[in-house]
């Protein structure tokens, strides 16, 4: 903002019909800009003064100090507000992260589940069963029996993998929680 553009901008802070968005770029501007500081202060104290002779009220002692809590009720509320947003992203956030962790873990219990209902033992089982099998179905079986085994330690391997990566990510967001509230205070 210019000088010229924050100058006109006076009278709406001092009756507050700025946006919040407004009014923090209005105090950024007159937090580093010394002449419309002072250009903020003379209409504070004129526009301030008018209104307590005209309401038949006394007059303050300091008006600079009157507008100094004015501003510093702006930035409390500018804060509060950017607060109430990044709690709000926040629980949007976790909200969409919990939801995809859950449903990744039902897809994959749902895998898992889909694994181990075809379980080649139940057919090695079965064939055994079966009379005058010929011989050349024991290099068949003995591959089922190497698959079957196989499988059984890619599921345990899987569980152990699933866990390990719900523990990492049970830390991980325990510790952007404790980093958020860090920010916030």
């Amino acid at each position: 903002m210019t000088c010229m553009e924050v100058q006109q901008k006076i009278v709406p802070f001092i009756n507050n019909e700025m946006t919040l968005e407004q009014a923090e770029i209005f105090l950024d501007h007159i937090r580093n800009c010394a002449d419309c500081r002072e250009e903020l202060e003379v209409t504070y104290t004129l526009l301030t003064a008018m209104k307590q002779l005209d309401e038949d009220r006394e007059l303050s002692n300091n008006y600079k100090q009157d507008l100094d809590r004015k501003i510093a009720e702006v930035e409390e509320r500018i804060r509060k507000e950017k607060t109430s947003k990044l709690r709000k992203r926040f629980l949007l956030f976790s909200f969409i992260f919990a939801f995809a962790l859950v449903s990744s873990l039902q897809l994959g219990e749902l895998a898992l589940e889909m694994e181990t209902k075809y379980v080649p033992s139940q057919i090695h089982s079965f064939l055994l069963k079966l009379p005058a099998l010929p011989i050349r179905y024991d290099h068949t079986l003995n591959f089922i029996e190497q698959k079957d085994t196989k499988a059984k330690r890619y599921v345990q391997q899987m569980q152990k993998k699933r866990l390990k990566m719900r523990i990492d990510l049970e830390k991980e967001r325990i510790k952007w929680m404790r980093d958020s509230l860090r920010e916030e205070e």
